[in-house]
């Protein structure tokens, strides 16, 4: 991404396009993956409560960081049909109005039934927050079911027992798509 604020600007954070064929149907899917700006409401190494200026500022950049992964999307992907998954960053419940609307209307983002964040998250990081999205964009596929979000026994069994909040503060989300 051009911009990113805070300890996010290590990260070098940004988008990943891939085109995949599905072997069953022979059929073509662009899938972007993602890691947003965090919008930290505590300064993740002095644990300060961050003020107004600096919230705004990070909204601004998770706007910029969606207009570019839009624009992208509107030069680069084929006619192919698109998923667009990631950890966004933005609970629709707590952001601005115009990162909402481009969640719900660009992006066609569903809310969330249940938060994201793994209720073990330690070292201050904010708990029970719905950042992390599965959407399809545009014709060629449809959801089968509903989004699922995976609970600490069920990422236990995909990581073979080990601790979930070793390797992410986040659960697993998945989502079943079919093609049209």
């Amino acid at each position: 991404f051009e911009d990113s604020k805070g300890v996010d600007a290590l990260a070098n954070k940004g988008f990943l396009h891939v085109i995949f064929k599905d072997k069953t149907t022979g059929k073509f899917m662009n899938l972007i993956l993602t890691h947003l700006q965090s919008n930290y409401t505590r300064d993740p190494i002095t644990k300060i409560r961050q003020n107004k200026k600096s919230l705004k500022q990070y909204r601004k950049v998770q706007y910029n960081q969606l207009n570019q992964i839009n624009e992208y999307i509107r030069k680069h992907t084929s006619n192919f049909p698109l998923i667009l998954m990631g950890d966004l960053n933005i609970d629709l419940d707590y952001t601005d109005n115009r990162i909402h609307s481009m969640m719900k209307d660009d992006f066609l983002i569903r809310d969330l039934k249940e938060p994201t964040v793994s209720k073990l998250c330690k070292n201050g990081c904010e708990k029970e927050k719905k950042i992390d999205y599965i959407t399809k964009i545009g014709e060629g596929l449809k959801y089968k079911g509903g989004l699922k979000i995976m609970g600490e026994n069920d990422c236990k069994k995909i990581i073979r027992g080990k601790d979930v909040d070793l390797i992410s503060d986040h659960y697993a989300v998945y989502q079943d798509f079919s093609f049209l």
